[in-house]
């Protein structure tokens, strides 16, 4: 099946404390890879992001998927599996400090087709991600920031 994996960076303005606790927020994630809402967030005990339920739009088409922390290390990276019927993927959140106020913010989205049909409409898809990534992470820092 085709894949395709796209990275963008950008500065975050708030200490990387800051910019952990937001990504533990589900509404956090409704600024990437076409995600315009997330529900049914669920935390660990310790208050750290576990999954969430979401809906993307790409190409016009609406897609229903669920997502599952893979990897949470704290103040450092966050990678979530991503899961719709018609593509599988995951997106990685790295945080590298520059100072105690501000860092980087490194977002890469990996995306898989799942089934003949779907690989069909997986262009379309790739572009709309692919031409979106700075934009859409752009929008990512700005929910960082957020006060929550």
């Amino acid at each position: 099946m085709p894949s395709a994996t796209f990275s963008h960076s950008a500065a975050l303005v708030v200490p990387l404390d800051r910019a952990w606790r937001r990504l533990q927020a589900g509404d956090t994630w409704e600024a990437i890879a076409g995600v315009d809402r997330v529900f049914d967030t669920k935390h660990r005990p310790d208050g750290t992001l576990e999954s969430y339920r979401f809906s993307a739009t790409a190409g016009g088409v609406r897609y229903q998927g669920s997502a599952t922390v893979r990897v949470s290390e704290s103040q450092r990276q966050m990678i979530v599996d991503i899961e719709t019927s018609e593509v599988t993927g995951w997106i990685s959140t790295v945080l590298t400090g520059g100072n105690p106020d501000s860092g980087t913010i490194t977002v890469t989205v990996s995306l898989e087709a799942r089934g003949l049909l779907s690989a069909v409409f997986f262009p379309v898809l790739v572009r709309v991600v692919e031409e979106g990534l700075p934009a859409s992470v752009k929008d990512f820092v700005a929910r960082l920031a957020d006060e929550a």
